[in-house]
């Protein structure tokens, strides 16, 4: 559990798209080398191409009556295809991203610092695709650098990282926690990081508790912050960094309370029809978090 406090053989290749929320990279794809150990690898083939094109060939080989050229040709073709179906399945993502942020992160106030780095394209995305844990380390570690040198907020988002297993994601968060950032004295009190899961649990808390919504996401995700942004957003609250987590906890328990916990789940996993979003709505009014002046406020 987490604690409280104030990230078939396609699978086994990680694949990276990235995008900014001011900018999309047209066609952009790489394939991570960095901290990468093929032998971890279902099938130890240093890209996903090459891996397809394997595949593909294999499969052709068996047919009847096939020449080196047939082969060559149907290689490039599945490649291609394979490609195709992977970024745009990775834009997919990355779209479904960004309407959980818009209509729950920033929709719903729950953090009042999303909406400006969103709008001021200094929000990244990066989504990975497979489930090579070094490969997503590996890319961890580069947007954690980033930041270290750049302002703004990244979230990595990883779709195929035990989206069905929250103890298994906390190993990777304990991997980066415990073993990555110590590593490298550069990102010590300089960044952090902030775990996102399908099925996220606080220690303490049993799985159905209304307080897990707040770390709850459509995907496994990493979100890296940079800890001087975090400290100015602290003292915009007036030095109290449980206010918005507070906030959130009491307008979870009312919306759980008035609206039933199958609508909480279709409003914070964004699929909630417009009559509970008029409910919902009309509870947000009655908690707001001001980030100025009143200390009072929650």
């Amino acid at each position: 559990m987490w604690k409280h406090h104030t990230l078939l053989w396609l699978m086994s290749t990680g694949v990276r798209f990235g995008t900014t929320s001011a900018r999309r990279s047209r066609g952009a794809f790489a394939f991570l080398v960095p901290m990468y150990d093929s032998s971890r690898l279902q099938f130890p083939i240093p890209s996903c191409q090459h891996h397809s094109q394997a595949y593909s060939t294999s499969l052709y080989r068996s047919m009847p009556s096939s020449s080196d050229e047939d082969i060559e040709s149907y290689d490039l073709n599945v490649s291609e295809v394979f490609i195709r179906e992977l970024e745009a399945k990775s834009r997919e993502i990355d779209a479904q991203t960004r309407v959980w942020l818009q209509r729950v992160v920033i929709g719903m106030n729950l953090c009042p610092f999303a909406e400006r780095p969103m709008k001021e394209g200094k929000l990244k995305i990066e989504v990975v695709r497979g489930r090579d844990e070094q490969v997503i380390v590996s890319v961890v570690l580069q947007e954690l650098l980033e930041r270290v040198a750049e302002p703004g907020t990244t979230l990595v988002v990883c779709p195929d990282l035990h989206p069905t297993s929250f103890e298994s994601f906390l190993e990777v968060v304990s991997m980066i926690d415990n073993g990555l950032i110590p590593d490298h004295q550069e990102l010590v009190d300089t960044v952090q990081v902030a775990p996102f899961h399908p099925l996220f649990q606080f220690e303490g808390s049993d799985n159905d508790a209304v307080d897990n919504w707040t770390n709850r996401s459509p995907y496994p995700m990493f979100h890296i912050l940079r800890e001087d942004e975090v400290s100015k957003a602290v003292d915009l609250l007036q030095g109290d960094a449980g206010k918005v987590w507070r906030r959130n906890v009491n307008l979870l328990t009312a919306m759980e309370e008035e609206l039933g916990t199958v609508t909480v789940e279709e409003l914070m996993t964004g699929k909630a029809d417009d009559a509970s979003q008029s409910k919902l709505q009309s509870l947000l009014r009655r908690f707001r978090v001001k980030v100025s002046s009143d200390p009072s406020s929650t």
